[in-house]
């Protein structure tokens, strides 16, 4: 089994072609928009009237974006998570707040389900953000 000469040439000038682009096509991968987000971690808890809310989705919006999440826990508990990393939490920044849940879920004042009427507006800042939200 030989190689022709010109064939050898040819698969050494694509192996070539393929390292010397390798390092460039890892750089523009690691790279979605040119800026670096930094995002924040928000946890804390959640109570209605004095008790806690469980199996109930917590969203933060910016204007008409969903822009992070977080399922309460019985004891209601969250970590949010972003809404296209979905890791690390909220980048800084005011949010509306609104909650929804999925059939069945537990009761919880209308108003609370759209970020307009909610009234609840959290301020996320660089580090940790820890909240406790006490519902009326």
């Amino acid at each position: 089994m030989f190689i022709h000469l010109h064939q050898a040439r040819e698969l050494v000038t694509w192996f070539l072609v393929a390292v010397a682009l390798s390092p460039l096509a890892l750089c523009f991968a690691s790279t979605t928009s040119g800026e670096s987000v930094e995002l924040a971690k928000v946890s804390g808890q959640l109570k209605l009237s004095g008790r806690p809310l469980g199996d109930v989705c917590l969203c933060l919006d910016r204007g008409d974006e969903h822009c992070a999440f977080g399922w309460l826990q019985e004891d209601g508990s969250f970590l949010l998570s972003n809404m296209r990393w979905y890791d690390g939490g909220a980048e800084p920044g005011q949010y509306s707040v609104h909650m929804y849940t999925g059939q069945g879920g537990p009761p919880f004042p209308e108003k609370y389900r759209d970020p307009r009427t909610s009234g609840l507006v959290l301020d996320v800042e660089s580090g940790w953000n820890e909240f406790r939200i006490d519902l009326p």
